[in-house]
């Protein structure tokens, strides 16, 4: 994300290369066949489609969630990410 004369620092997409994720056998097997099902599609793609799938439905139907995951998500985001102006000017303002 951009902003007019500034971008985001911090914590990428790119640099998390792995989530430890504690899944049942059976739900991976059930994933990893259709992700071969659909020529070789990656797993983090359909699980990332999945989680915002069921994230948008779940705050559609509860406001007090979707109060608390929009405050927990900011959060977040000011922790995890810094705003840096991409053109600093000077103390004295030249």
């Amino acid at each position: 994300m951009r902003h007019a004369g500034k971008k985001l620092t911090g914590t990428t997409t790119k640099q998390i290369k792995q989530v430890a994720l504690d899944l049942p056998a059976d739900f991976v097997v059930v994933l990893d066949a259709f992700c071969d099902a659909a020529w070789g599609v990656p797993r983090a793609k359909i699980i990332r489609e999945a989680v915002t799938d069921f994230v948008q439905r779940e705050l559609e139907k509860n406001a007090g969630l979707k109060e608390r995951f929009e405050e927990a998500e900011q959060r977040l985001r000011k922790e995890r990410f810094k705003v840096v102006s991409i053109n600093p000017q000077s103390t004295d303002g030249k």
